[in-house]
């Protein structure tokens, strides 16, 4: 993985990029891109049959194609649901440790029904053929829709979905070695259902799973493929396609999220070489960046640690940067051009079928609010110079009007010079007061980065909870500054006024944050309460690790009467796939 890293941090180093890839200069560029394995992806879904208002929850496996163990090689996954207009409606992206990630899309009233592809796949995989990704069938139901021709039967030559209880191709619950075991066959409403993932095979247990009860749909749609089914689909070890000398390819998103962009001058649209460009993710966890533009004009910055903004304001530092614009690339889907869709259709007779599923997500959608999900807490971030810094909680002082009466009054070793006509810095003091610095001090608020002192000159310090100032200087990426001055305000929304091509304000594309999914428990004195429960998902768990042989799991049934599957999908130790089903009844 170190080597990979290197190689990776070299061409980043040395060749432009442009929308992610970068080109191969010399033998020793084409030999590490042929010696980095491909990928290949699996994603269990919890359904191929959706109603507006439902969620799909997944799970996504990436594989090293070399080893058949998890890839450690991409670190961000992208998931999209691409319609039979080869477009894609929704679009995310979720973050991978250790070649697994987890995320859900909810399908609003504005998705219309019809057949779609679910498509997942990384950066890297772009590099293994114009169909080198993972794609599965699913089918959606619009009832809000008036116009339902996409999915509606109107040529008696096309098989029209059934309205049985389908009967699926999937694996039994014994799996070679891997086996569910449920305690009875048949359940109450409201009853707790114990089972059991039971193994006495090492592989299974060092192996990586999810797993999804779900009712089983009287609409019989396609099924969801399988990990074993992927399997056999994909039996060839795929390779990067052949690539020579002064050829391009899309870098492997090693260490996180990578963003590129471009610097130009404005008047000659010429690239503008080994100019600083400046990344703020404002808020309470802000995340800051400092980049340089390489001789294409190009730079680049990757994002490793989870954040909790999406706004960014990317800018380019220096005095010379009203002369310039900044540009930063767009993400590139791979090519849908080769997709074929599944023609699912209903007739007439599902009218009632569907207004009831349709009236239960309502009233489940309803009661959200008392049967959350919970997002988990983003670790902090912590800015290298805090543990250096004298933090000053402005309700500790006499409170002043304005941030240049405050820094004078109370923050000691600053200082605020009038270097022009109306023209403000500040100035912070170092340790020995016999040196003078040639460098602005890092001025920051609410994680923005500020060039223009005089934006904060005159702010109101009764919006500032507290200043923090760090007298040593401070390498931030390849820019020098002579010490830091950062602020934080109450709301932790401080905007900029400034505005420019130098200067643009982003939504950045961002993985989603992973959540913990809500489990529905029933006791004696809460089995009878009146708030409704129709859930047709009744457990969704994306990480099960078998950690003993007999692995004891549960779930509570709803109001919701009939069959449901228990299905556990993924991936052994050794890379072998695992797809297991059992199925209870709920009377």
């Amino acid at each position: 993985m170190k080597k990979f890293q290197l190689f990776i941090f070299v061409l980043l180093a040395n060749i432009s990029l442009v929308l992610g890839q970068t080109t191969i200069k010399t033998s020793s560029d084409l030999n590490g891109y042929n010696n980095i394995p491909q990928e290949k992806i699996y994603v269990h879904h919890n359904s191929s049959l959706f109603y507006t208002g439902e969620y799909m929850y997944y799970s996504v496996y990436v594989i090293n194609s070399k080893t058949n163990a998890n890839s450690d090689i991409s670190k961000i996954a992208y998931i999209e649901l691409v319609s039979e207009q080869k477009e894609a409606v929704i679009k995310q992206k979720i973050r991978l440790e250790n070649g697994l990630g987890q995320g859900d899309i909810f399908f609003p009233t504005s998705i219309p029904s019809g057949n779609y592809k679910l498509i997942c796949y990384t950066n890297w995989m772009k590099n293994g053929g114009k169909d080198h990704y993972y794609h599965d069938d699913i089918s959606v139901i619009n009832p809000f829709q008036g116009n339902q021709k996409a999915i509606m039967d109107t040529d008696e030559n096309i098989k029209t979905a059934d309205l049985s209880i389908k009967k699926s191709t999937k694996p039994s619950s014994v799996n070679d070695g891997i086996a569910i075991q449920v305690n009875d066959k048949s359940y109450g409403k409201r009853s707790k259902v114990s089972f059991e993932l039971k193994t006495k095979n090492s592989d299974f247990k060092g192996g990586h799973y999810s797993l999804s009860v779900r009712k089983i749909d009287t609409v019989n749609s396609s099924e969801s493929m399988t990990a074993e089914k992927y399997a056999t689909l994909y039996k060839s070890t795929p390779v990067n396609e052949s690539k020579s000398i002064n050829q391009t390819f899309y870098l492997p998103e090693l260490r996180g999220e990578l963003y590129t962009g471009k610097v130009v001058d404005k008047e000659t649209n010429e690239a503008v070489v080994n100019e600083k460009v400046g990344v703020s993710i404002p808020g309470e966890e802000y995340l800051l960046k400092v980049a340089n533009t390489n001789e294409k004009g190009v730079f680049y910055f990757n994002l490793e640690k989870e954040y909790t903004g999406s706004n960014a304001i990317i800018q380019v530092l220096g005095d010379q940067k009203e002369n310039y614009r900044v540009l930063l690339d767009e993400h590139q889907s791979v090519d849908y051009s080769n997709l074929t869709f599944n023609q699912f259709k209903i007739s007439p007779r599902f009218e009632k079928l569907i207004l009831d599923r349709s009236v239960q997500s309502q009233v489940e959608n309803g009661y959200f609010s008392v049967k959350p999900d919970s997002i988990n807490n983003v670790q902090p971030i912590i800015p290298s110079f805090e543990s250096r810094a004298e933090i000053y909680v402005l309700d500790d002082y006499t409170r002043f009007s304005t941030v240049r009466e405050t820094m004078i009054e109370i923050i000691n070793h600053v200082s605020v010079r009038k270097v022009d006509k109306d023209q403000f810095v500040f100035h912070v003091r170092g340790y020995d007061p016999y040196i003078e610095s040639d460098f602005d001090p890092l001025v920051i608020i609410d994680g923005l980065l500020v060039q223009d002192h005089n934006e904060l000159v005159d702010y109101s310090a009764k919006k500032i909870k507290q200043i923090s100032v760090v007298r040593d200087k401070y390498l931030y990426g390849s820019q020098i500054f002579d010490g830091v001055i950062s602020m934080e305000t109450f709301d932790g929304d401080y905007r900029s006024a400034k505005y420019g091509e130098y200067i643009t304000n982003v939504e950045f594309f961002k993985p989603l944050t992973n959540k913990n999914y809500f489990h529905q428990s029933y006791t004696d004195e809460n089995k009878n309460n009146r708030i409704p429960d129709f859930r047709n998902q009744l457990l969704w768990e994306p990480r099960v690790e078998l950690n003993k042989a007999e692995q004891a799991m549960h779930f509570f049934t709803s109001d919701n009467s009939g069959d449901y599957e228990i299905v556990l999908e993924g991936f052994t130790k050794k890379g072998n796939p695992v797809s297991l089903r059992e199925v209870i009844s709920v009377q």
